[in-house]
C-alpha cells in the first residue's frame, strides 16, 4: 500500500541556475501535468497562430500580383476612356458647328425665298 501512496505523491524537481545561485522549483504530479498541458495549449495556440499567419502571407501575395494585374488594366482602361472623352468633346464641338452653320443656312435660304 505504501508503493501505491508513493507512486501517487511522485514530485518532479527543476532547478534554475542564477547568478547568486541556484532556484530550486518542486512541483507534485498534478501540478506538474497542468502545467504540461498548459505549455501544449500555448504551443499549440503559437503553431496555430504561426500558420494562420503564413497563409495569410501567402494569401496577400497572390492578391498583390492580382492586384497589380488590375491596376495595370484599370490604367490602360483609364487611358481609353480619356482617349473617348476627348473624342466625344470634339464630336459635340464639331455638331454644335454643323448646328450653327444649318442654322445659318436655314436663314439664309429663307431670306432668298
Amino acid at each position: 500500500m505504501e508503493e501505491k501512496y508513493l507512486q501517487k505523491q511522485q514530485e518532479y524537481t527543476f532547478t534554475v541556475p542564477r547568478a547568486e545561485g541556484q532556484k530550486v522549483y518542486h512541483f507534485g504530479a498534478r501540478r506538474f501535468k497542468l502545467l504540461a498541458g498548459a505549455v501544449l495549449v500555448c504551443t499549440v495556440c503559437m503553431v496555430g497562430a504561426l500558420g494562420y499567419m503564413g497563409y495569410n502571407f501567402y494569401q496577400f501575395r497572390q492578391e498583390r500580383t492580382d492586384f497589380l494585374e488590375y491596376q495595370a488594366k484599370k490604367g490602360e482602361l483609364e487611358a481609353q476612356l480619356q482617349s473617348l472623352l476627348a473624342d466625344n468633346e470634339k464630336m459635340l464641338r464639331d455638331m454644335s458647328e454643323i448646328t450653327t452653320l444649318e442654322t445659318t443656312l436655314t436663314v439664309l435660304s429663307w431670306a432668298v425665298i
